[in-house]
């Protein structure tokens, strides 16, 4: 039999984690059967979860597989001739946590559950009746059982893994339970104090303090009693607002796997200034089921954590996430819950299979039918009622029919907020598989950028602080004395979607190429691949204008085989009301979004997919004479 001092021994297996919904042992109470439904709930496969291309089993520092067949088992096939005992029966079925260093195995309750049914219970009371150890009390083994199922599975569990389940009835006696976990532990004897006892505080806990416990073994107890209570992950309690926590360096957190670090590019999806994981986190520990399944995701998580552990900066990220998030709009990157851990600042997002960036590439020859032309025109629908929601959050376009009025994110008392992304661009659309279309759905993210302003300021924000992806900035952001408004996200949007089209008729290498041919002299002496040109004057000015690589592009897309008259309409709503040099003749984001659903509507018809060659001859746009915001170049992005 495996001693004590064993316990806490580092365990090197790899389990082939198998994790099944299944229903509660009988002679629970309703509430207990109430308190474990919802988190078993929609619970799908453990195993059929998948994260990219990464596995799901744990790997030595070197790449090597190290899987031990030892841990992880399921306990419903574990026969009686299995297991020496029920604490050996506990660690085999012990889940391996992805901090194999830190924390070895954790138990969720409904595990133990699972492990610890009333026949195994009371088979292991029977036995240590025979070995000579008796009940006290007045307890029987069934009725023992049903006492430890109700209320003590937890402290049971330690105790069975400590070889000390004698233990139990004094534990009873004493008035604890599993509602006391954890207890406090102290001093070098590493005494076991009440959590919440107000009488005699300093005093420990009598049970634990006799002859019968040795320090070490209280030490495996202050242990384990955080292994078989892992944190459960959750919202809050209206279903819709990210839970934050204040962790204790002590809890365990219920992730079984956190492998691979995310690229800069993929960490920069789910906003600046953080490194990005992928991780999993147990089934039975978490209570994003339903929405997963409403947004159509089942593979698993992204964990950032910020590099600088700014308390006010964290805060800042996170209340843009809770307005800007998927609850306000079905097509924007959803914030699940936050944290500190350890002096740490951690968010969790449902992880995306790519961004839009990284599809292209993906798809470098794409296949142009029907079922394409609608998915990205419906993406283009939801994306810009993203850029809705984001610009006027109180009024803004929302909900997953993408047209109803909503007022949910309007703060009663307080002035009306307007929002701004700040940086648009194919990396932060992130592509989530989806149940309700085959391709995905396409959702806005890093919300780090992004600022809120009131209505007296909305339009009134200088440009001399304003960070921007150099290939996607509107001209505003260099001219002398210019504001930056909300038109900037149409601008950027509009960049993206001519960078789409362009993909979408000549695959990637023409999009690339069209990029390429951006690259030009930029003051002050620099190469940018800006979609428009700053042309020095002799007075010292400059003059604005749109490349003139963007206006052929235009042209050429227009004469594609593949322009139907929905193209045609989307590359002159680009050209005319999105890519426009003066920002306040830019189209709004509302009737934007309200031109695409109609295009979008409109696609339906035969008419309107008919393929047809040419287009209207386009009035260039008038040059705009500005003068150069000169910055240090160390600044320049």
């Amino acid at each position: 039999m495996q001693s004590t001092r064993d316990v806490l021994s580092a365990h090197h297996g790899s389990p082939a984690i198998v994790v099944s919904t299944c229903s509660l042992p009988e002679g629970l109470s309703d509430e207990n059967i109430a308190k474990y439904d919802d988190s078993n709930s929609s619970i799908e496969s453990f195993d059929n979860m998948e994260l990219g291309n990464e596995d799901a089993h744990h790997q030595d520092e070197d790449g090597s597989d190290n899987e031990d067949e030892s841990y992880g088992q399921d306990p419903d096939n574990q026969q009686r001739s299995d297991y020496l005992d029920l604490g050996d029966l506990l660690r085999k079925c012990g889940i391996r946590h992805a901090h194999k260093d830190k924390n070895k195995l954790f138990w969720p309750t409904g595990l133990l559950y699972r492990t610890l049914t009333r026949d195994r219970v009371i088979e292991e009371l029977q036995a240590r009746v025979m070995r000579g150890h008796k009940l006290r009390f007045g307890w029987t083994p069934p009725t023992l059982a049903g006492r430890i199922l109700r209320s003590h599975i937890k402290i049971f569990a330690i105790l069975a893994m400590l070889d000390k389940i004698e233990c139990i009835d004094n534990i009873i006696h004493a008035g604890l339970d599993d509602s006391h976990l954890p207890l406090k532990c102290r001093g070098t004897a590493c005494q076991l104090y009440h959590p919440r006892k107000t009488s005699s505080p300093s005093q420990p806990i009598s049970c634990f303090s006799g002859k019968g416990w040795k320090t070490h073994e209280r030490e495996c107890f202050s242990h384990l009693q955080h292994a078989v209570d892992p944190r459960v992950l959750e919202l809050e309690t209206d279903g819709r607002t990210p839970k934050h926590e204040e962790f204790k360096p002590e809890a365990v957190l219920p992730f079984v796997y956190e492998g691979r670090r995310c690229s800069r590019q993929e960490e920069r999806q789910y906003g600046g200034y953080g490194f990005v994981t992928v991780a999993k986190i147990h089934p039975d520990c978490h209570k994003f089921h339903r929405l997963l399944k409403l947004i159509g995701i089942n593979q698993g998580f992204a964990l950032k954590q910020l590099v600088n552990e700014d308390r006010h900066e964290f805060q800042q990220e996170v209340d843009a996430l809770k307005v800007f998030n998927g609850f306000a709009h079905p097509h924007m990157v959803t914030l699940l819950m936050t944290w500190t851990y350890r002096s740490k600042y951690f968010l969790l997002f449902p992880l995306a299979k790519y961004d839009l960036g990284k599809y292209w590439e993906e798809e470098p020859v794409p296949k142009i039918d029907k079922d394409m032309v609608l998915w990205m025109s419906e993406q283009l629908v939801g994306i810009a009622g993203a850029v809705a929601s984001i610009h006027d959050p109180g009024t803004g376009l929302s909900g997953r029919n993408y047209g109803a009025s909503s007022g949910n994110l309007r703060v009663p008392g307080e002035e009306h907020k307007y929002g701004r992304h700040g940086d648009l661009k194919p990396e932060n659309i992130l592509l989530y598989e989806s149940q309700g279309t085959g391709k995905g759905m396409l959702v806005v993210a890093d919300m780090g950028l992004s600022k809120l302003n009131t209505i007296l300021s909305r339009s009134t924000q200088s440009n001399s602080r304003v960070p921007a992806t150099p290939r996607y900035k509107p001209p505003e952001c260099d001219i002398e004395g210019a504001k930056i408004t909300r038109s900037y996200d149409i601008w950027t949007f509009g960049c993206l979607a001519l960078e789409w089209v362009c993909w979408l008729f000549g695959g990637q290498s023409a999009r690339e190429s069209f990029i390429f041919s951006l690259l030009k002299e930029y003051p002050p002496g620099t190469r940018k691949d800006m979609f428009f040109d700053m042309i020095p004057k002799r007075s010292g000015d400059y003059r604005v204008e749109m490349k003139p690589e963007v206006t052929q592009k235009l042209e050429d897309l227009h004469a594609d085989a593949y322009c139907t008259p929905y193209f045609h309409d989307l590359l002159d709503l680009i050209e005319e009301r999105m890519v426009v040099i003066r920002a306040k003749d830019r189209i709004g984001s509302n009737e934007l979004h309200q031109t695409l659903r109609q295009m979008n509507a409109m696609l339906h018809s035969d008419r309107y997919q008919r393929v047809y060659m040419g287009s209207s001859p386009k009035r260039p746009q008038e040059p705009l004479d500005v003068v150069f915001r000169r910055r240090d170049s160390t600044k320049l992005k």
